[in-house]
């Protein structure tokens, strides 16, 4: 491997939490990056609290949410729920994040929501939440 670009993600950097996709059509790469915040103890149950696209020179094109310098947002292992995908067929790949019992969907190339939905309710007890077995709660 070679060192290929380098350029600073402050105050819009997260850990793991990256997706790359077509952004804008075409064959260039942007990337998104997800900054979340614990709701609990651990890694269970995290929410996304902001989600930057950028070109492969570190340009911003869209923010949703607002960007934070936090280290603990760092030392979030699990997934986030968030994938970057032409959905809609249009050539363009967009942004799709669950957030506050919301599925939503953004237009890659502007970040502003284009749909939106309730995520399902779940049936199980609230104070069985915490370290529900994989599968278990939807």
């Amino acid at each position: 491997m070679k060192l290929w670009r380098r350029f600073s993600l402050e105050p819009f950097g997260c850990g793991r939490q990256i997706r790359f996709g077509h952004l804008l059509g075409g064959k260039d790469w942007h990337i998104v990056l997800a900054q979340s915040q614990k709701r609990i103890g651990g890694d269970a149950y995290c929410k996304i609290s902001c989600l930057t696209a950028i070109d492969l020179d570190g340009h911003i094109l869209w923010q949703w949410g607002e960007p934070r310098i936090d280290p603990e947002m760092n030392l979030i292992s699990a997934d986030v729920p968030l994938q970057v995908y032409d959905i809609n067929g249009d050539g363009r790949d967009e942004v799709i994040f669950a957030v506050d019992f919301e599925l939503v969907i953004l237009d890659g190339a502007t970040g502003k929501v284009l749909r939106r939905a309730p995520t399902p309710l779940s049936d199980e007890a609230p104070e069985e939440l915490i370290g529900v077995p994989h599968d278990a709660y939807a």
